[in-house]
């Protein structure tokens, strides 16, 4: 007996050998780097809107997505130009929002703006469930249009979400 404890399953108690065993896969890594540069960019400006009483529009916008996506894959773009460009338009009609009222409605003054917002979620969840029952190719599940595989993740996804983290950042 030298001291060494091997361990027969491939993951162990060592977790610096686990570690190491998980980040050998090139997939594994692009999860590791994305969901480091979302953790970043969400923590400050999720901060913002937790300041700024907005928590349901991020809650909105990421609903948005959906459509996008869906809309990008019935009319055979690419499914990023589709999630992109429906958060943009969602939070456009988001901040167009009249900002006067606030102090009379609702609890706290933002029950008008409020209304509005789930007014546009409650849009966007039907728009993308009408484009998903129009498409009719193979879809191999909804949950990857709503939630995403972050072990499905590339090289150029990494890099195109770094460069909108920063974006974001600096905005």
């Amino acid at each position: 007996v030298t001291g060494v404890q091997t361990c027969a399953l491939p993951i162990c108690w060592n977790l610096v050998d686990d570690a190491r065993l998980l980040l050998a896969y090139h997939f594994m890594l692009n999860a590791l780097r994305a969901g480091t540069i979302v953790a970043v960019v969400a923590g400050a400006i999720g901060y913002f809107m937790v300041l700024r009483r907005q928590s349901f529009v991020g809650h909105t916008l990421a609903i948005v997505g959906f459509p996008g996506a869906a809309a990008a894959t019935y009319l055979g773009i690419a499914t990023p130009i589709g999630y992109f460009g429906c958060c943009v338009a969602g939070a456009l009609v988001i901040a167009a929002l009249p900002g006067s009222g606030r102090a009379t409605a609702g609890i706290g003054g933002y029950g008008g703006e409020s209304a509005v917002i789930g007014t546009v979620q409650g849009f966007a969840l039907a728009c993308g469930f009408l484009f998903v029952s129009l498409y009719r190719g193979f879809l191999s599940g909804m949950n990857s249009l709503l939630f995403g595989s972050i072990v499905g993740v590339n090289d150029g996804q990494v890099a195109a979400l770094l460069v909108a983290g920063l974006v974001c950042l600096a905005v």
